[in-house]
């Protein structure tokens, strides 16, 4: 199971890899300008490479742009191959975190289990059982208001509640993804 702690962390990850992926398509694109501003250093710092002419100079600031382009072309390649191959796991590890919260109902439920003792731990598990079968045979119009009323009380009992309905319509969803399947003959993974 994800953590949350786990999760902040992947996202800081993804954060710094779409900004180091930014900052290269940036110096990408300004290739032309740096290249026309080290020829102008070069002028500059140098008197001889200044009397070597504009078609000398022209040459320079065209070899400049090739190499610059090249390197930081590999680098932006780089930064994206990174955020890419990082961002499909973070997807499903965000994914992953969202579906396990949402089944548990303890987490809708926070205080369900407060001041539980053994025994009542005990009744939890026989009410459950006692439970199964008349969630079992719920029509889908008694199932939503019972859902409701579980969320609206949040007690032991709820969560029971909230997690039996659940796993009946889960257990439907896919028993009817499988039918869909088998008529079908073909099954997305």
């Amino acid at each position: 199971m994800t953590t949350l702690q786990a999760l902040l962390d992947k996202l800081a990850t993804i954060t710094h890899l779409t900004t180091r992926l930014q900052a290269a398509v940036v110096r990408l694109l300004a290739v032309d300008s740096a290249a026309d501003a080290k020829v102008a250093r070069l002028r500059q710092d140098s008197e001889p490479y200044d009397l070597m002419g504009a078609e000398h100079h022209r040459k320079d600031i065209a070899h400049f742009r090739t190499e610059y382009r090249r390197a930081r072309a590999l680098a932006a390649g780089a930064a994206r191959y990174d955020l890419e191959s990082s961002a499909p796991k973070f997807e499903h590890a965000a994914r992953t975190f969202i579906a396990d919260r949402r089944r548990d109902p303890y987490v809708t439920c926070p205080d369900a289990r407060n001041h539980m003792r053994p025994g009542d731990m005990l009744n939890e598990a026989i009410y459950r059982e006692l439970r199964r079968p008349y969630v079992a045979g719920m029509t889908i119009d008694q199932l939503s208001p019972a859902y409701q009323h579980a969320l609206d009380t949040r007690d032991a009992a709820a969560a029971i509640d909230l997690q039996l309905i659940e796993e009946r319509v889960l257990r439907a969803v896919s028993q009817s993804w499988t039918k869909i399947c088998r008529r079908s003959r073909r099954c997305p993974r």
